[in-house]
Order: structure tokens, then C-alpha cells, then sequence
């Protein structure tokens, strides 16, 4: 007999889900929707359909739409989730059972729409289909760690292996921790870069989202720092599940941005990871998905593309026309959130 059920992230069951999972990343942990909820990003929710042999699940934050009582929308955690499912084949009876029932627990707690980032390094997009719309935005960048350390370092571009002996003869430094104590130097350090790039606010996490996702994730959790002469001038968070390393956050302080330490962090948190076991890191994409400088600097530590969708989904038309009624055009997803 199917079954079809909505999981909360205190629920033991979420991460019962987890131990007969197929492919998954940290994203899809019930620990890290917690601190997404902590923060006020919305209520995160598991939304399971399973036979007692297969299953396919779906986590997922419900926002409240402002002015609008009684409405929410759907959508994605920071970074890159999407739907999983078990180890056993799913097949499209379950499928489609998971379409039906997905649509009629959003209606019950009245979505309008929905939007989420799926996984570049995942395969979701056959369990999706037929459920709004799946658009490509561009590509990511993963480094295979798998490779022999000579391979690797050959796939980095000239200039990348160049800046990186540099920054070594210069005295630039960089310590990778497992359980870090103190995210001071990191927070300080990204608040700056953020200012640097004119960042919009919802980037701005607070100390206390910091604080929690360290005390939640525990050693899934890596903080690298880059020292020059006692001060910190680079540091990233990485976060690591299973045979997946993601390149989550990072910064570098103003002065020293143009020696590019983020070059030594990613080589030093590559050795460490590859050493560690882990088979991919993935460095992920460009500001908006595009091929900007930031994309052009990940791609230059490897040739390995990915690509990027977003999946998005009107809900309930008449409601979704209400709340953009006189809105200026936008790519916007949500419109009324644009």
C-alpha cells in the first residue's frame, strides 16, 4: 500500500529517509533545514511518497507571502537540493504518485507557487518532469578528486598554478580545520567581501546562522583559513557528505583580493579533501548562474562542467496572476517576490 506523507526536520523519520537514500549532499539533510528555519527562511518540510520498498522525497522551505494571509510559496534551501529517492529503482508508478501527491499536500497548505535549485552533480530531472517547468541556467564546475594528484594539478589553468606558487613564496598560508571553534575571522571577512561586491542583503547571514550551522553539522562542516604574517586574509566553509565536498562560502579581505589567496584555499581544501576520501568538489557556478568572472575563476581549476537548472512551478494560476497584477515584467521567479 503507497503511502504519502509531510515530514518536519525535528521528525526522526527524515533522516531514517536519508539511510536508504540514493545519491544525496548535505542539502538535503534535515540538520542543515533546520538552521534554515532558525534563520526565518521558512518552515522546511519532507515531502515522502513510498511503497515500503521504493520512495521518492522532496525537502523543501514554505515561505509566507506577505499580504497575502493564509498563502505561501515553496522553494529550495541556500545551495542545491531537489528530489531524491531510495536506492531501489522507482519507476514511473511511483513517479507519478509522487506528482499527484506532491501537488495536493501544496494546495492543502496553500502554495502558489514553487522554486528550487536543483543539484548540478544529481540526476532529477526524469522524477520532475511534467511538473512545471525545468530550465537550464548555465554550468558549474566540479574537480574530480578521484584523479591521481599529478592529474589533477594538470587540469588547473597556467595562471591558476603560477598564482598558487606565488602566494606559497609570498608566505601566504592556509590551515584546513575539521570542527572549526571560532568563525569570527570568517564572518568578519565575508561581511567585508560582501560590501566589496555590493552584495544583495539576503546574502548578508547573520553570526548567529554561522553559529548554528557549525553546532548542526559538526564535522561535515570544514573551515579553511589563509594567514599572511598572523592575519587572516582568506577563509571558506566547506561541507562535505558522503563522497560530495561542497565549496559552500568563501572571502577574502580587501587588501590582499588582488593576490587571489581564494586560489590557495581551494588548492589547500582539494589536497585535504582528496586525502580525506571524498571523490568531488564542486565549486559551483557563476553570480546568477552566468559565465561572469566568478565562473571563469572556478573553471580554471577544472575542465569538468555540470549543468545547472532551476525548476520552477505555478502552483495556483488565478492566485499567482492576483499577486503580480500591476507588477513591471520581470525573470524574476516568483514574480511577486521580484
Amino acid at each position: 500500500m503507497r503511502g504519502a506523507r509531510w515530514l518536519r526536520s525535528d521528525d526522526a523519520g527524515w533522516a531514517d529517509m536519508l539511510a536508504s537514500a540514493g545519491p544525496h549532499d548535505v542539502y538535503h539533510l534535515p540538520g542543515y533545514h533546520r538552521v534554515a528555519e532558525a534563520s526565518g527562511w521558512g518552515e522546511a518540510w519532507l515531502h515522502v511518497v513510498d511503497d515500503g520498498r521504493r520512495w521518492i522525497a522532496l525537502p523543501l522551505l514554505l515561505q509566507p507571502i506577505e499580504g497575502a494571509p493564509g498563502r505561501c510559496d515553496a522553494t529550495s534551501v541556500y545551495g542545491y537540493a531537489g528530489p531524491i529517492t531510495s536506492t531501489a529503482p522507482v519507476g514511473q508508478d511511483l513517479v507519478a504518485d509522487f506528482h499527484r501527491t506532491l501537488h495536493q499536500g501544496l494546495v492543502e497548505r496553500g502554495a502558489v507557487t514553487l522554486f528550487a535549485r536543483l543539484h548540478p552533480l544529481l540526476e532529477q530531472a526524469p522524477v520532475l518532469a511534467g511538473m512545471g517547468e525545468l530550465a537550464r541556467l548555465g554550468d558549474t564546475v566540479s574537480i574530480d578528486l578521484r584523479l591521481p594528484e599529478e592529474a589533477q594539478l594538470a587540469t588547473y589553468r597556467s595562471n591558476h598554478r603560477r598564482d598558487i606558487a606565488k602566494l606559497e613564496r609570498k608566505g601566504y598560508r592556509t590551515m584546513v580545520n575539521e570542527r572549526p571553534g571560532d568563525l569570527g575571522p570568517f564572518v568578519e571577512l565575508y561581511y567585508e567581501n560582501m560590501r566589496r561586491v555590493q552584495a544583495q542583503s539576503r546574502y548578508f547571514f547573520d553570526a548567529a546562522h554561522f553559529e548554528r550551522l557549525a553546532e548542526t553539522l559538526g564535522p561535515a562542516l570544514t573551515l579553511a583559513l589563509c594567514d599572511l604574517d598572523g592575519e587572516i586574509v582568506g577563509a571558506g566553509l566547506f561541507m562535505r557528505h558522503g563522497p560530495i565536498v561542497q565549496y559552500h562560502l568563501a572571502a577574502v579581505s580587501d587588501r590582499h583580493a588582488g593576490a587571489a589567496p581564494a586560489k590557495q584555499l581551494i588548492d589547500a581544501s582539494r589536497r585535504h579533501f582528496r586525502a580525506a576520501g571524498a571523490d568531488f568538489l564542486h565549486l559551483g557556478g557563476g553570480r546568477g548562474a552566468i559565465e561572469d568572472s566568478l565562473f571563469h575563476f572556478k573553471a580554471g581549476f577544472s575542465p569538468r562542467r555540470h549543468a545547472f537548472r532551476v525548476w520552477r512551478w505555478i502552483i495556483d494560476a488565478p492566485a499567482y496572476e492576483a499577486l503580480t497584477a500591476g507588477r513591471p515584467a520581470t525573470r524574476f521567479f516568483p514574480a511577486y517576490r521580484g
